[in-house]
């Protein structure tokens, strides 16, 4: 009789032993081409309340979730989508946002994943089949193992943000998922949670009272990864609805608004006011000029960029021709096509002939008076070097003039020819998505403000991005309230000095009139 009880047992159990299944590996990602960007995934953060949250269980087990087992596991989950160009981690454990910022940077990526464990344990969830179980406990029959199957299962909860390498404000998916253990129970016999030798009343009675360390451990050993299983599945498919969708979106307003969660902003700002000829004399504070604009460019309300990684700012000495044609090409390199780049020159303009014409050309410290054809920075070269960039959006900012002019100006004093408009915009090739904001017509000169050390159009031109020509009160500028403000303000203000400043746009289109500050 014993024996046939014992059978039943065994029958009524399933007479399993032992068997979880791992998760299933990540399927190919789909047929689409990837989405040309690159993510950085930054190291894991763990919530440090997390072991205080289930001390009884963790106490035993020593249970606590590895971030860098997470890390490895979320970047498999991605590549195997198939959303991105590359998915690769960046920075080591612990190390600051700025840091993983800064390598992300170093290493051409484009978005940042960064993900931290809010709650991770385990949790009993009671038995499969109490009718096998009495009968075992009711007929006496050891070993304990023989308890029927028990339900177990991972709770984890983790709040995920995915940006920009710049945009921190305003991410494409910001999320806290979390799995509950019911979500992803698994059923665990004895063998499983490593029960063996067990032969006390406890563990027939209350299987989860009698559990040591090396049963939490087992546990958290098959349940675990089916709770990381679920929490990518969660995080992937909003990765496909709320950021692969709406890139690939044909409505340009979801398009738009995505990309500009995702877009770089890059700029080259020079400026010289002294030059390595004496004969060329001064660039009438020109370096300072330049440097105001990056110092406003470094805010947070103006792009927030970092000199040396997306600021490129050469003043005087350092900025000369090929210091400039330089800056630029390394720009190119890290642009990607959805960025923009805002490019800044100030100095002294002037017009040179070459092959019987006369073209614009901007004076660099390294520019030689003797030699100005062959030593000046003409528009054109300028033009062809910005039409290598990748970027769509592109704004080109010429704090200088090329017409003659009495008193403190941008221009060389007396230039071979007055220039036309539409001789500078011939010689900046400027495609769709481009602009050009010079300071003045081509004809004017450009002025310094008396009795202060910046040049009219420059200042008039940081209070415009500082918030200034932010007509409707939205809280940001856009490039077109810029071009407004900046032209009326100028040309207001020369009037009152006694003379003639007009800036000139060149090439605003939809694209270009996109920039704006904020982001």
């Amino acid at each position: 009789m014993r024996a046939l009880l014992f059978l039943c047992a065994l029958i009524l159990s399933g007479c399993r032993f032992s068997g979880v299944a791992p998760p299933p590996p990540w399927p190919a990602g789909p047929a689409a081409a990837p989405l040309p960007y690159r993510v950085a995934v930054a190291p894991v953060l763990v919530d440090d309340g997390i072991a205080a949250r289930h001390a009884r269980v963790a106490a035993v087990s020593g249970s606590a979730p590895d971030p860098e087992l997470l890390r490895r596991e979320a970047i498999e989950a991605l590549r195997a989508a198939g959303a991105f160009a590359r998915v690769e981690a960046r920075g080591r454990p612990g190390a600051a946002p700025e840091r993983v910022d800064a390598a992300a940077w170093d290493e051409g990526d484009d978005l940042v994943l960064e993900l931290e464990v809010v709650d991770h344990f385990q949790e009993y969830l009671g038995h499969s089949n109490y009718v096998g179980w009495f009968v075992v406990y009711a007929t006496f029959v050891w070993p304990a193992w023989w308890v029927p199957v028990d339900h177990y299962g991972g709770g984890l909860t983790v709040r995920a943000r995915l940006r920009g390498v710049q945009a921190r404000a305003e991410p494409l998916l910001e999320r806290t998922y979390q799995v509950r253990p019911d979500e992803v129970a698994q059923e665990l016999t004895p063998s499983d949670r490593e029960l063996a030798g067990f032969l006390d009343w406890g563990a027939l009675w209350n299987v989860e009272a009698s559990l040591g360390p090396a049963n939490w451990r087992a546990i958290e050993r098959a349940v675990a990864p089916h709770a990381r299983r679920r929490l990518w599945e969660l995080l992937l498919a909003d990765v496909r609805q709320r950021v692969v969708a709406p890139l690939r979106s044909e409505r340009p307003d979801e398009r738009e608004d995505a990309l500009r969660r995702v877009r770089k902003r890059l700029a080259v700002v020079a400026g010289a006011s002294t030059y390595h000829d004496d004969a060329l004399g001064g660039g009438a504070h020109a370096a300072d000029d330049a440097r105001a604009l990056a110092a406003l460019f470094e805010r947070p309300e103006a792009g927030g960029l970092v000199e040396g990684r997306d600021l490129h700012v050469l003043a005087d000495e350092q900025a000369t021709r090929a210091a400039v044609l330089d800056a630029i090409a390394a720009v190119g390199s890290r642009a990607s096509p959805s960025d923009e780049v805002v490019v800044y020159l100030a100095g002294l303009g002037t017009a040179v002939r070459v092959d019987d014409e006369d073209e614009a050309a901007l004076l660099l410290h390294d520019a030689r008076h003797d030699d100005l054809p062959g030593t000046a920075l003409l528009l054109r070269d300028l033009g062809q070097a910005l039409a290598r960039l990748p970027a769509e959006r592109l704004l080109v900012v010429l704090d200088t003039s090329f017409g003659p002019g009495p008193g403190p100006t941008r221009t060389l004093a007396g230039p071979a020819a007055a220039l036309a408009e539409d001789g500078v915009a011939r010689a900046l090739a400027l495609r769709p998505g481009g602009a050009a904001l010079l300071a003045a017509r081509p004809d004017q000169p450009a002025r310094v403000l008396p009795g202060a050390q910046v040049g009219l159009f420059g200042e008039v031109l940081r209070a415009a991005i500082g918030g200034a020509a932010d007509r409707d009160g939205d809280g940001r500028v856009t490039l077109g309230e810029v071009v407004e403000y900046t032209r009326g303000a100028v040309a207001g203000r020369a009037a009152l000095e006694g003379f003639e400043q007009d800036p000139v746009v060149l090439g605003l289109e939809a694209g270009a009139a996109g920039l704006g500050w904020p982001r």
